[in-house]
């Protein structure tokens, strides 16, 4: 128990330990380099387009996302859910950040009709020609290579029946979107 409570204190402070700032200045400046110039939001769902509850959950999750960011006057584009291309191309068109969420979930098995389900909402940028900064010349680190970004990111797991999971689950995305959206307005500006 004592190493874990060593744990928690180190990663609270570990910003202190690296940069010698407080965690709030480092947060402060990390999402006021990162999260600041866009100009709106890609949303885009992920899931198992066969699993009817994350579908129903994922529908909940764009319609909140549609209300939030229309009440607060965000530029929001939608695509079709798991279309990450084109997620990725309106981004790049538009000075856009994509909001990303992600879930997945268990399989219905046994004598217990369970479901796990973990969600997990996060703003990403996808760079094409991303190159280490400290990347010595002619290394493996100086090889151009694209992929995702994840500049913040937020996860909820739960377990229930298929039927009682929904609303939950739904509760817990409108919580994280208003996160997300309260993020980008304090800093895209």
């Amino acid at each position: 128990m004592k190493l874990i409570r060593w744990i928690t204190v180190i990663l609270y402070f570990f910003p202190i330990f690296v940069f010698g700032e407080s965690r709030e200045q480092f947060y402060e400046e990390y999402y006021s380099k990162n999260m600041s110039g866009w100009k709106g939001i890609v949303f885009v769902c992920s899931f198992d387009s066969n699993d009817k509850v994350l579908e129903k959950i994922c529908e909940r999750a764009t319609s909140d996302i549609k209300l939030l960011a229309a009440g607060n006057k965000i530029d929001l584009k939608i695509v079709e859910s798991n279309n990450f291309f084109e997620a990725a191309l309106i981004a790049s068109l538009n000075k856009f950040v994509t909001l990303e969420y992600s879930l997945t979930a268990t399989e219905n098995s046994g004598q217990f009709s369970v479901k796990a389900i973990q969600a997990r909402l996060a703003f990403k940028v996808f760079y094409s020609n991303a190159v280490e900064k400290d990347a010595k010349p002619n290394t493996i680190d100086s090889i151009p290579r694209s992929g995702d970004l994840d500049l913040w990111s937020d996860t909820v797991i739960g377990f229930g029946s298929p039927s009682e999971i929904v609303h939950p689950f739904g509760n817990a995305a409108e919580t994280h979107i208003k996160k997300a959206l309260t993020l980008f307005i304090e800093y895209s500006g």
